[in-house]
């Protein structure tokens, strides 16, 4: 008998790659509020969810809606594009295969999202997409409540103290992937079950009995 069922996935930094894109809009938008920038290490150091935790640290006036309308004016123009992990497809499938129920919960867009699952060939492989999540602890916990999941069977994979923070309060185990927003540095302070610096990684930790 395999120790989990129900397999809950970040979407930036765990599957898709969009690192780059992120903060070339971001610095877009930071230009047209006079800001200098920020080098990239900068933005990443200064990375966090909710996602105005981060803006408020530069422009504490900024509304959501402004922030949210900028970054979407900014993405369209910038010319970097996300790229899916290698080895994700992978992984995705055979879980998938395997009868792992695979969902995703997000900050990010949908329209994007799906439109990247799509492209990568992984799409039909999630059951449900939870996307432009503010608040991640807040619907995962009311997710699975109304779903009947059984937190003790269920897996929250994330890059971001945000994330494990969130499937800590669910109740769930949480995975941390080291390659994406947040180093392990930085996620050890939220005390991740398990880390993975490469997503293949996460095979045996999921199909073990």
């Amino acid at each position: 008998m395999r120790r989990y069922d129900v397999l809950w996935w970040d979407w930036s930094g765990v599957l898709s790659d969009d690192r780059l894109p992120v903060y070339e809009a971001i610095m877009l938008v930071f230009g047209w509020l006079g800001h200098p920038g920020l080098s990239f290490q900068e933005f990443m150091d200064a990375a966090i969810l909710p996602i105005m935790l981060f803006w408020w640290k530069f422009f504490p006036r900024l509304s959501k809606r402004e922030a949210d309308l900028l970054f979407k004016k900014a993405y369209a123009i910038v010319k970097s594009r996300p790229v899916m992990y290698e080895g994700a497809d992978d992984v995705v499938r055979f879980l998938s295969a395997q009868g792992f129920k695979l969902m995703i919960l997000s900050s990010y867009s949908e329209e994007r999202l799906r439109a990247e699952a799509e492209a990568y060939g992984i799409l039909d492989c999630f059951s449900k997409i939870v996307a432009s999540a503010h608040y991640k602890w807040k619907a995962m916990g009311e997710l699975t409540r109304h779903n009947g999941f059984n937190p003790r069977r269920t897996v929250f994979i994330g890059d971001m103290t945000h994330d494990v923070d969130t499937g800590r309060l669910a109740g769930v185990t949480t995975i941390a992937s080291t390659y994406g927003y947040h180093s392990r540095e930085k996620l050890q302070g939220s005390q991740p079950n398990y880390y993975i610096d490469h997503i293949s990684q996460l095979i045996p930790i999921i199909s073990a009995a």
